[in-house]
């Protein structure tokens, strides 16, 4: 009988934990979690993807809040599978998701471990895989702006590993945007001559 006593107090203290989680989330971490969640139910939803898409965040003191808590709660632990879901379904809407990332890039201006470290990560694939609309994006960014965007970018500790820089640098060039390929070259010598904090 106390093992069964047990076994219960331990069963709806596990299904009431699981509810205060979403409990504490803020409303807009809740939103984008259930969007991922109806999302990987079927993947394949244009519609859901487009819900996915508008809700999360280009802001980056937003996208903090959701992803980069300090405290580590919100979405914090699953953040990565949140950020790299963009990159199964951004060829619906690569304009949108390729602006927001760029914002997010501008407004977080260095790179951070986990969460902000991911949308350099997945920015860098997208200017690769989508490079039309990626340099378009740019030459609509003031100057200002797209010295922040290439200086996030170009934000690694070791650019030997960092292939996916170069194979940007290598498609600028191949597609003669030779002034941005040069931004990014000299954004990347700059960071490899400083030490990262």
């Amino acid at each position: 009988m106390k093992r069964l006593i047990l076994i219960l107090i331990l069963v709806l203290s596990f299904n009431y934990s699981g509810y205060s989680q979403n409990d504490k989330l803020i409303p807009k971490a809740l939103a984008i979690k259930i969007a991922f969640e109806n999302l990987q139910k079927d993947s394949n939803s244009i519609e859901l993807q487009k819900k996915y898409i508008d809700l999360f965040p280009d802001n980056e003191v937003i996208f903090k809040k959701i992803f980069a808590s300090p405290t580590f709660d919100q979405l914090y632990m699953q953040s990565d599978s949140y950020i790299f879901k963009l990159s199964k379904i951004w060829d619906n809407d690569p304009v949108l998701i390729g602006a927001k990332l760029i914002r997010l890039c501008i407004g977080f201006k260095y790179w951070e471990a986990d969460a902000i470290g991911y949308i350099q990560n997945i920015s860098i694939d997208f200017a690769n895989s989508h490079l039309p609309i990626f340099t378009k994006l740019v030459e609509n960014l003031t100057s200002m702006e797209q010295d922040i965007l290439i200086t996030f970018l170009a934000d690694v500790e070791n650019h030997k590993a960092y292939e996916c820089y170069q194979k940007l640098i290598d498609h600028l060039i191949e597609i003669n945007q030779n002034d941005l390929a040069d931004k990014f070259e000299k954004a990347r010598t700059v960071r490899v001559k400083q030490k990262h904090d």
